[in-house]
């Protein structure tokens, strides 16, 4: 064999079994426009246990919103998470105890969104929303982190075999939890993300990842998340799926003699699912009111 044949041989080769690598640092940009469409459902169940009395007051709380439009970047964070939105609302419903909130939007109103305010703000021309509007565009829109997927994952990593798990950094989520006076030791929590292989979101070409993060055996704290998203070559997740499950146990100590030693649980459960689809820039609002097939109908089959 030539040696220039050898040569080309070895290069094909050492191409073709380079591992593929992957980027988890995605920061937005200012003026980055995207096609949203966010559905949640969460609920919040409170338990008091007074002392002497076996049989706990409960109350619990259950809200669902569900958003449909477009979000542009105005700024971003030194982490690149939004700090300010203008935000479309083409469709938005929601439900608190199964009953419906009463929204005096007009369609595809623009709403401008503060999420560098906690808790984050809205406002349509010029005024703030009302107090219903308000709690729905919250439970859609959080307010700005300073940390990011890649501080778990990773900054790049190589791809591995579909299948193959690596447990995260989870030095930042546990500061998280301490700035909320729970303090967890790595030890007391169970993780890892795990590579699924290659999928397709939207006629897009993604990469699907999953994460599980949970505590293992407290006394006084319960914690689930899970998460399932699907990564382009570039850009946010073009899908997000989370479900969270936290519970909080808590001994009051009071001066009030009726109240101390009254034991409080709390527990909350979010089940959120996200779309992102960048777009050059923003569509007219559509003239009827059922969405247009074409890539949405792909992406949600």
């Amino acid at each position: 064999m030539k040696i220039s044949s050898l040569l080309i041989l070895l290069f094909c080769s050492t191409a073709l079994s380079a591992a593929e690598k992957i980027t988890f640092d995605r920061p937005l940009k200012p003026g980055q426009h995207f096609e949203c469409r966010i559905q949640t459902d969460q609920s919040a169940r409170y338990s008091f246990r007074l002392p002497g009395n076996p049989d706990p007051v409960i109350k619990l709380e259950t809200f669902r919103a569900e958003f449909r439009g477009y979000v542009s970047i105005l700024k971003v964070n030194r982490a690149g998470n939004p700090t300010s939105m203008k935000i479309r609302a083409d469709r938005l419903s929601g439900l608190l105890d199964g009953r419906s909130i009463s929204l005096n939007l007009p369609a595809n109103a623009e709403v401008m969104a503060d999420l560098s305010a906690i808790p984050a703000r809205f406002h349509y021309n010029g005024r703030e929303l009302s107090r219903n509007e308000t709690r729905i565009f919250r439970l859609l829109f959080h307010p700005a982190l300073e940390n990011r997927l890649s501080d778990l994952t990773g900054t790049t990593r190589e791809l591995p075999a579909p299948g193959s798990s690596w447990r995260p950094e989870l030095s930042g989520f546990q500061k998280t939890l301490a700035d909320r006076k729970i303090e967890l030791k790595p030890a007391a929590m169970k993780a890892g993300i795990t590579y699924y292989g290659k999928d397709t979101q939207g006629k897009r070409r993604c990469q699907k990842f999953g994460m599980l993060i949970e505590t293992a055996g407290l006394p006084d704290y319960d914690f689930r998340f899970q998460a399932y998203f699907w990564l382009a070559p570039q850009g946010p997740p073009v899908k997000l799926v989370r479900n969270v499950t936290e519970v909080v146990r808590r001994v009051l100590r009071s001066s009030q003699a009726f109240a101390a030693g009254t034991q409080v649980e709390l527990i909350s459960e979010d089940h959120t699912e996200q779309w992102m689809l960048p777009v050059s820039a923003l569509p007219a609002p559509a003239k009827k009111k059922s969405p247009a097939s074409g890539e949405w109908d792909s992406l949600l089959r």
